[in-house]
């Protein structure tokens, strides 16, 4: 389940393997109804319909960024955090085997306190959850408005991301912010290959040395 699933790149990657994978999108902008399995529903009435849903494996979110955005002009002191908390609520009434919150670096200092600190970063894309990590690698090339380390760079204008060598502008009229299909691969890889630590054997512990 994909919640604020907008185009619906979280899920992409998922879509290949529906054999395994039932897909719904929830999404409270009716623009994105033409988005296959999408469904044009409020997050903050989740109550009202998440019965309806059936189990729930992965829970992904991605709730608009705009007010935590550390691009904007002027900074929200107060954002409004209850669509943040409905998805908190629903990650505990429905309690999935994997979840995962995206957003950008500047919501950190709220997700962290209803979320748990963020587990992966990947470029501009910040994660909070229970996920296996994602193996991908992110480059900034161009002109950088300001690094703060040597992997965090806010983006200045002409320049771009590469994960795992792909070319990826963020702000571009086809992107607009979606999640990367590379970054969707990386998800359906790391939690189709998982194994815990209660089944590995011998012979996969040798795989890793």
């Amino acid at each position: 389940m994909v919640l604020g699933s907008g185009n619906g790149g979280f899920a992409r990657a998922f879509e290949s393997a529906s054999e395994y994978w039932r897909i719904i999108r929830v999404d409270n902008n009716p623009r994105f109804i033409s988005v296959p399995h999408t469904r044009t529903l409020d997050i903050l009435d989740w109550i009202d319909w998440i019965d309806s849903i059936g189990p729930v494996e992965l829970v992904c979110a991605s709730p608009d960024c705009r007010q935590y955005s550390t691009a904007r002009a002027e900074k929200v002191t107060a954002p409004d955090l209850s669509v943040p908390h409905a998805i908190r609520d629903i990650i505990d009434y429905v309690k999935p085997r994997w979840w995962i919150i995206e957003n950008v670096r500047g919501a950190c200092q709220w997700f962290d306190d209803i979320y748990g600190k963020h587990a992966q970063s990947v470029g501009p894309f910040f994660f909070w959850g229970l996920f296996p990590w994602m193996d991908v690698t992110s480059r900034y090339k161009g002109q950088s408005r300001h690094r703060i380390n040597r992997n965090l760079v806010i983006e200045g204008v002409g320049g771009y991301w590469e994960f795992n060598g792909i070319k990826y502008n963020k702000w571009d009229t086809v992107q607009r912010a979606e999640i990367p299909l590379v970054i969707s691969q990386a998800l359906y890889d790391a939690i189709r290959g998982f194994i815990p630590l209660t089944e590995w054997t011998y012979g996969d512990i040798e795989d890793l040395r």
